[in-house]
């Protein structure tokens, strides 16, 4: 909503948010995130960690989030726009992540799960 010229200002913004102790903050960046599509890549770790965390809401925006940045990150794959290291970078991060929402006893929901999943497929052509 922003636009794309302030996507290098609003990315350390939201990188910052993200460990807001602020459940609101935390879930809006999250979600502002989801805006950015692949030029958030480079936060994927931090969603990553979110992952893990105790609080289910942030948890399952995280999840989502990371599917949506996996799609987009896919489709410029396939579009021949991704650098080489940007797709080692994404295959590195979105294997972590998927890896840790199929552990034993994750609850996520499938949809994420899977858009992570086919953007691997096409990042791994």
């Amino acid at each position: 909503r922003y636009g794309k010229d302030s996507i290098p200002y609003l990315l350390p913004y939201y990188k910052a948010q993200l460990d807001s102790n602020d459940d609101n903050k935390r879930n809006n960046a999250i979600i502002g995130i989801g805006n950015m599509g692949a030029a958030a890549l480079n936060l994927v770790p931090k969603l990553r960690t979110i992952l893990t965390s105790n609080n289910r809401d942030s948890k399952g925006y995280a999840a989502t989030i990371l599917g949506q940045i996996a799609r987009d990150v896919a489709s410029i794959r396939q579009n021949g726009n991704l650098s080489t290291q940007q797709r080692q970078q994404a295959i590195a991060e979105f294997t972590k992540a998927l890896r840790t929402m199929q552990a034993p006893n994750a609850r996520f929901n499938a949809e994420p799960k899977e858009r992570i999943r086919n953007a691997l497929t096409i990042l791994s052509k």
